[in-house]
């Protein structure tokens, strides 16, 4: 009876006109009944399903996040990043939240491929208010969940015959006279304008010095003795505050190694420099430990203590310095 009431209710939120979606085609699904993964820590439970059966490759399938937690215990929002392992998020709306019933997100997804799609997560942090634990703040990780995504058919996939064949060129109109006489002239006031600051350029002799080349330690320190200045962490603005410091990280290591970091997700950058050879498996590790911790800041709302900002901003530090002693390739310098 309770599940009846609780499907109930998220139908009736995605057929009404309370509120926009998230993005286009956020809607819900009616039912949801294949159970993809469930998970439990202490007085939190999650579980996520779906209806899609026999998904193939560009539908939309619609998930759901039912979370259900004990008294005394908050729930911090939850956000879903555009990319969840090899799911791209479309769109989302969430039924109203109710005081004595679960928490429910409802999300529309498309598989990346055809295949075996992997769905990851980001992790459910809960604040403990009360009992044992009290005043602790915990994160609940759902495991990754599995999609099997079929292929479209051989007469379903498009074909160039279908759009038929090319048409014949078709003959412009000729220019007016008046207006190619009109380009002409604007051409040669402009090629006689040229020649005039060049001439008057070389006259003048003047060689402006060329700018020294940037040091990446250098400039990585500097941005993140900055960073420190602006009082993000003193604000509150602690997600703000591990987005600037990832960031000098990612583009240290992109001026040093020539990796794309800024331009690519977390799971890209370490698939990338799993493969790359100016990353050892140590320092590789140690990379991987840094954005994770810090994407827990940024996706998961989770509040860092004072210790671990500072292990944070130091871990970049030595970061940058100790790429730089061991000499990585540096494509500012080539």
């Amino acid at each position: 009876m309770r599940r009846w009431c609780l499907w109930t209710l998220l139908l009736s939120c995605v057929s009404c006109d309370g509120g926009p979606p998230e993005e286009a085609g956020g809607a819900v699904v009616s039912a949801a009944t294949r159970v993809l993964a469930s998970e439990a820590l202490g007085p939190v439970r999650a579980e996520v399903r779906t209806d899609a059966v026999d998904p193939r490759f560009g539908d939309r399938i619609q998930l759901v996040v039912e979370i259900t937690s004990g008294p005394g215990v908050a729930l911090e929002p939850m956000e879903f990043p555009s990319r969840m392992g090899h799911l791209r998020k479309v769109g989302r709306r969430d039924p109203p939240a109710k005081d004595d019933g679960p928490v429910i997100h409802g999300l529309t997804v498309e598989p990346e491929r055809t295949g075996l799609n992997i769905g990851t997560l980001p992790p459910i942090v809960f604040r403990v208010l009360e009992g044992e634990g009290q005043g602790t703040v915990r994160a609940l990780r759902i495991p990754a969940f599995e999609l099997d995504v079929k292929g479209l058919e051989g007469e379903e996939r498009p074909a160039l015959a279908d759009v038929g064949p090319a048409l014949p060129p078709v003959p412009l109109p000729p220019e007016p006279r008046g207006r190619l006489t009109l380009t002409v002239i604007l051409v040669g006031v402009g090629v006689l304008l040229a020649l005039t600051f060049a001439l008057w350029w070389q006259r003048r002799h003047i060689r402006e010095p060329a700018p020294p080349p940037l040091d990446p330690v250098a400039e990585a320190q500097r941005a993140l003795a900055e960073l420190m200045a602006r009082g993000l962490i003193e604000a509150g603005e602690f997600g703000l505050f591990y987005v600037e410091l990832t960031g000098i990280v990612r583009v240290f290591v992109e001026r040093t190694t020539g990796v794309k970091a800024p331009d690519q997700t977390t799971e890209e950058f370490l698939h990338e420099a799993e493969h790359h050879g100016a990353f050892t498996e140590v320092r590789r590790q140690a990379l991987q430990r840094f954005l994770e911790a810090a994407d827990l800041v940024k996706y998961a709302a989770q509040v860092p203590g004072s210790h671990e900002v500072t292990e944070a901003v130091d871990s970049a530090h030595a970061f940058c310095q100790q790429e730089a002693e061991q000499g990585a390739p540096c494509a500012a310098r080539s």
